[in-house]
């Protein structure tokens, strides 16, 4: 598990973990673990961390970066409960076997799971066009309800059967590329239920 807000804002400055953690003023052990959201910095720290970065025109807020959800992830850590007791608890997702969870977790790793999946879904939507990604978007509720076909030809103004064209398209588009095809398993396989 990673809290992608630093880590990312730590890569866009281009900087290693020793170079930011040295600019931050704390070990480089202590960045590593915040990164790794094995442990929660202080309230102070979460402000000079954020700081630091705003000062090379990175803006982070410490509410987004530190979200309380990584508090009760970083307690439940610190109580004695590690990432194998949560994983031995694993079952796997519906359709998607190489993805695990375990059987009761915190917001905070649902969280993180959902944002994962988001940045998955959007790596794999990349791959078509915009009205393409915008009626999958649609019609797979992706960041909304699910559409009908006949709601989404309203929208774009266009015919019902142009709209399951473009779908189709999209999808085939989808299915030929190796990476997106194990990724949107779930979202493709349900396609005929939906609208």
């Amino acid at each position: 598990m990673r809290n992608a807000l630093l880590y990312d804002a730590r890569k866009q400055a281009g900087l290693t973990i020793a170079e930011a953690s040295k600019g931050i003023g704390i070990s480089t052990a202590s960045l590593d673990s915040y990164e790794l959201v094995h442990r929660c910095p202080s309230p102070p720290l979460q402000q000079k961390i954020c700081a630091f970065y705003r000062s090379l025109g990175i803006s982070l807020e410490e509410s987004a970066v530190f979200p309380l959800e990584f508090r009760d992830y970083c307690a439940i850590r610190k109580d004695g409960v590690s990432e194998d007791d949560i994983l031995s608890q694993a079952v796997p997702l519906y359709r998607c076997p190489e993805r695990m969870l375990p059987r009761v977790y915190n917001h905070a790793e649902a969280l993180l799971y959902r944002q994962d999946l988001e940045t998955d879904i959007k790596e794999a939507l990349s791959l078509l066009t915009q009205q393409q990604r915008m009626v999958l978007g649609l019609y797979f509720g992706i960041g909304d309800q699910a559409h009908s076909l006949d709601e989404i030809s309203s929208i774009f103004s266009l015919t019902r059967e142009r709209i399951r064209q473009i779908k189709e398209v999209a999808i085939k588009t989808l299915r030929r590329k190796s990476k997106s095809r194990e990724l949107l398993r779930s979202y493709l396989a349900g396609e005929d239920s939906i609208g």
